[in-house]
């Protein structure tokens, strides 16, 4: 099996707002990649699914990667993703200034990902997007 194949449904399965799909295939990709602390985040996003639907899938899984954040991991690219997601533009847009000030790799697919779609009429949004594709400037 295709483990960006996963990964991509994965995204295209929460773009649509089918959760069951999305959990389904993220725990796939997870499970291929040997991934077991994402496969416990989602187990628990799935349980909160289970029990309180969509938003409440998201907000723990907001809660799951704050505190990996505060241990070192994730990035303020993903809790970006994960605000957007809940319409608390705020708080994804100031974290997705700081991914940018701190180089995220995530940044390049800025307009392309789907997490942050409900951001695109934003003017700070567009904003940052136009910095992020700018090219760096050329030495000398």
């Amino acid at each position: 099996e295709f483990v960006s194949a996963h990964a991509y449904l994965a995204g295209i399965y929460l773009a649509q707002d089918d959760y069951a799909g999305f959990l389904d295939e993220s725990q796939t990709s997870a499970r291929l990649r040997g991934d077991t602390r994402r496969l416990a985040i989602l187990a628990r996003a799935a349980e909160a699914f289970r029990r309180g639907g969509g938003t409440a899938m998201l907000r723990a899984m907001l809660s799951e990667e704050l505190a990996l954040r505060r241990a070192g991991g994730s990035s303020d690219y993903a809790l970006a993703e994960l605000h957007a997601r809940l319409g608390e533009r705020d708080a994804a847009l100031g974290l997705l200034d700081s991914a940018n000030r701190a180089g995220d790799v995530g940044m390049v697919s800025l307009r392309a990902d789907a997490m942050l779609d409900g951001l695109h009429d934003d003017p700070r949004f567009r904003t940052l997007a136009a910095l992020v594709e700018r090219p760096p400037p050329r030495p000398g």
